[in-house]
């Protein structure tokens, strides 16, 4: 074929660099999100806005900010790592500052932040208005000196000051509104607007119990009351901005697990919890305060210490219990009997006004605990056969020995064991028994896997109800019923693989088990797994963890085995250890190796081609699917799908001989090979290659007479039939006159080709144009465009035989061929 020129490649190898360019960009993930990582739509003044962009292919580690206000706008530099990157940005009626990160804007204004990391010219974009309508009330305990800090404060003591800034538009001066319940109508609050941060407004109040004072700025409050502000600086809402912030001096008594409780028994723990705001006088440092513990038995009663919870929390926190036994300050201890009632008084910060809680003390019905493998052991519900377990009953005081009735599911009569009472602990009594295949009195009761075991008690015998609690035995270990990845998996890694483990059991399964996974021989980490989302903890229990995976290698193994105990201290069974692993899965992140054999670069291409390719996964064991396309630029024009198991493919190599190319246009085109493995990865290797005019003999030739044997009658034609596949705008066939010995037929003026064209339409020609008259060679040709190029067709050539031609065995010569 004739080449192309230098410029034209030149120009096509361009266009084919930039294709594959544009193939290779990621497209920019841009995100605008609050303080809270919530994606945002809206923003006020001086509000912090963080940009997240998800890029793997990042060069340019910038973001652009614009607005309707700012068409120019900043840029803003972005960190990060993992193909994450962050940066933020500041709305605010005032110039835009690349250094403060500041973008100017109106009320309306539309800010765009558009990033394009990996500078393909593809930028993703995200979006957001500028809206200063309701305003928006932050509340502090001290002054603000600049509108980014967020750490805002809800509840507040009694005589403390509240220090109000609100976001809006630029105004100057104006005023908010402050009610509370003891005081419906309020007072009015002056708001000055900063010189340094336009929109941004700054105002103060105190609290006081005795009476509002409007001018200087006090608002009457009661315990546990409500405050609402209300601003509208620009006096163009529907709606006003409300905030609503609380008066807490309070004092909450709950149990061990923070639960509210108005009954106690002997010697359960009492946590005191104290909000007091204004006792937080060190926003830095946890701070500590005294709360006097009283009862009706002991009305002097005993100071306890509550601890501030974390810096600048306001809230305080202690312990205390409650048993028939003396007030004891250094144990924490208050007097009580039954019907007793325990209260709490605090006022940490000494200003006169107390909060307080109550709880009854009542020790009937008793309360009975269960222990397993020793006194102080396991607070357990469940129990092995082996354990000896402890029974706590607590009750009244000063009873000295009593009884307690134990039976199981396969002893209904059961036994009675004797708890007796602790001489430090008046009203906690201590008794233990095991498990055995029969019923001793006072030691043991006979119970089986499986099995529910009640203790009944009534020390004083003084309940309607006798108190039972129930235990349940379990002997096996939870087992292992599924997990996720399965073994000898490959696949792409993950920042975030979720493992997920199955685990069945006759009773109970583990309430939490330990997940430890390595990468190929490396160190083992460990972390706790929970129970997945939409499970529960029963016989069955699904539990997950997700792991990072990008820190190993392609190619490497992930190796996992899990701990972990049920509710009765049974192991978990087949859970795999160091050595002999749950699961080994393996990571692939890279694509299959190929080679193109044939066609080769630069390979003239006509009406059929071979395709032989090399390839092989890198590390996953095996192909899953293979094809391959011809394009020209970004245009496909044919995909077509490799068969894996067709005898000359597998997974090294493929063969693929007498591959129709009559379809495709003539030009410089590009075949593209794709093999994808058992991890999803994808390699392709491309030739580039040349479609060219051409003609192939697809199948025999049928030739009448078949003995080449014409009579002189004038009944004959000679007729010849090709089958081929063509491939050009034009069919020709150049043949020779008949010949036999000296004899001969000129085949000029009198030959007619008749073809099935590309649309099967069948055309007839006579022939009448000379190709070589002097070599008496003729040109039998269509010369009329059939398409752009034709498909494969049937060709039929007659030559009528003159009455006065000598008999004989006549021959000619032909070729084939094709135009453009």
């Amino acid at each position: 074929m004739r080449r192309l020129s230098l410029s034209v490649l030149l120009l096509l190898c361009g266009f084919l660099l930039c294709s594959i360019y544009t193939v290779y960009a990621v497209q920019d993930i841009v995100s605008l999100l609050d303080k809270n990582n919530n994606d945002v739509t809206t923003a006020n003044a001086w509000n912090n806005i963080t940009i997240k962009v998800v890029n793997s292919a990042a060069e340019i580690y910038t973001a652009n900010v614009t607005s309707t206000a700012d068409t120019t706008g900043i840029t803003v530099y972005l960190t990060g790592s993992s193909g994450t990157y962050t940066g933020w940005f500041i709305t605010a009626e005032t110039t835009s500052s690349a250094d403060d990160h500041i973008i100017e804007v109106a009320d309306g204004s539309v800010v765009t932040v558009t990033a394009d990391m990996d500078n393909k010219a593809d930028p993703g974009t995200d979006t957001l208005t500028y809206d200063n309508d309701p305003d928006e009330i932050r509340t502090y305990r001290q002054v603000q000196s600049n509108p980014y800090n967020d750490t805002q404060l809800t509840y507040f003591s009694i005589g403390q000051t509240v220090y109000v800034t609100v976001s809006s538009g630029k105004s100057g001066t104006q005023e908010m509104t402050v009610k509370s319940t003891a005081d419906p109508t309020g007072i009015s609050v002056a708001l000055t607007e900063s010189g340094t941060y336009p929109g941004w407004y700054k105002g103060s109040f105190s609290t006081s119990t005795s009476s509002s004072n409007d001018p200087q700025d006090i608002l009457q409050v009661s315990n546990n009351d409500t405050i609402i502000i209300t601003s509208d600086v620009e006096g163009d809402d529907g709606t006003d901005a409300t905030k609503n912030i609380t008066v807490l001096d309070k004092v909450l008594l709950l149990s061990a697990n923070d639960t509210n409780i108005t009954e106690v028994n002997a010697w359960d723990t009492i946590k005191v919890r104290v909000y007091n705001p204004s006792m937080n006088k060190d926003s830095s440092d946890a701070e500590n305060g005294t709360v006097t513990i009283n009862s009706t038995n002991d009305a002097s009663g005993i100071t306890i210490m509550v601890n501030e919870t974390g810096a600048n929390t306001g809230i305080f926190e202690g312990t205390f219990q409650a048993a028939e036994v003396a007030s004891s300050q250094s144990n924490k201890w208050i007097n009580a009997s039954d019907g007793a009632t325990v209260y709490a008084w605090a006022d940490i910060d000494g200003n006169s006004v107390y909060a307080t809680d109550s709880v009854s003390y009542d020790v009937n019905p008793d309360e009975v605990i269960v222990r397993r493998g020793s006194a102080s052991g396991t607070i357990a519900d469940y129990v092995s056969a082996a354990d000896e377990i402890f029974v706590e009953v607590y009750a009244a005081a000063n009873l000295g020995t009593g009884s307690v009735t134990i039976n199981s599911t396969t002893d209904p009569t059961g036994t009675t064991i004797t708890v007796t009472e602790n001489s430090t602990y008046k009203g906690k009594y201590l008794g233990s028994f095991n498990i055995s295949n029969s019923t001793v009195a006072g030691s043991s009761i006979h119970a089986q896997n499986g099995d529910t075991i009640n203790i009944i008690s009534d020390i004083d015998d003084n309940d309607v109800t006798d108190t039972t609690k129930t235990i349940y035995v379990d002997d096996s270990g939870p087992t292992i019923y599924s997990h996720s990845p399965p073994n000898n998996e490959y696949m792409q890694s993950s920042s975030s693989r979720t493992i997920e483990i199955t685990l069945h059991d006759n009773i109970k399964t583990a309430s939490t088990i330990m997940l430890y996974w390595r990468f190929g021989s490396g160190t083992w980490s460990s972390a706790a797994m929970s129970i997945k989302s939409g499970s529960s903890q029963g016989t069955t229990t699904t539990y997950t963890k997700s792991i990072d995976e990008t820190s190993a290698s392609s190619g490497s193994s992930v190796s996992f085995y899990i701990t972990g105990d049920d509710a009765a201290g049974n192991s978990i069974i087949g859970g795999g250890n160091t050595t002999t692993p749950l699961c080994v899965y393996y990571l692939d992140d890279t694509a299959p190796s190929i080679t193109i054999k044939s066609p080769t670069s630069g390979q003239d291409i006509g009406a059929t081609f071979t395709l032989n390719v090399t390839w092989s996964p890198t590390y996953s064991p095996n192909l899953t699917s293979a094809y391959y396309e011809i394009t020209n630029g970004s245009h496909v024009i044919e995909n077509n799908t490799i068969n894996l198991a067709d005898t000359d493919c597998g997974n090294t190599a493929c063969v693929i001989e007498n591959a129709k190319a009559t379809d495709w246009p003539i030009g410089s085109l590009n075949l593209t090979v794709y093999a994808k493995d058992i991890a999803g990865n994808l390699g392709s290797k491309t030739v580039a290659i040349d479609s060219v005019p051409g003609v192939r003999l697809t199948r025999s030739v049928s030739i009448l007479p078949s003995d080449r044997t014409l009579n002189n009658t004038g009944a004959d034609k000679f007729y010849v039939r090709f089958y081929l596949s063509v491939k050009g705008n034009y069919i020709r066939i150049k043949m020779t006159d008949l010949k036999s010995g000296s004899n001969s037929i000129d085949i000029d003026d009198i030959a007619v080709m008749s073809y099935t064209d590309w649309n099967n339409k069948q055309r007839t020609y006579n022939v009448t144009n000379s190709f070589d008259e002097t070599q008496e060679v003729h040109e039998i040709k269509d010369n009329t465009a059939s398409s752009e190029y034709a498909k494969e067709a049937t060709i039929d050539v007659y030559i009528p035989i003159p009455a006065n031609v000598s008999t004989g065995n006549y021959t000619a010569n032909y070729t084939i061929g094709v135009y453009t």
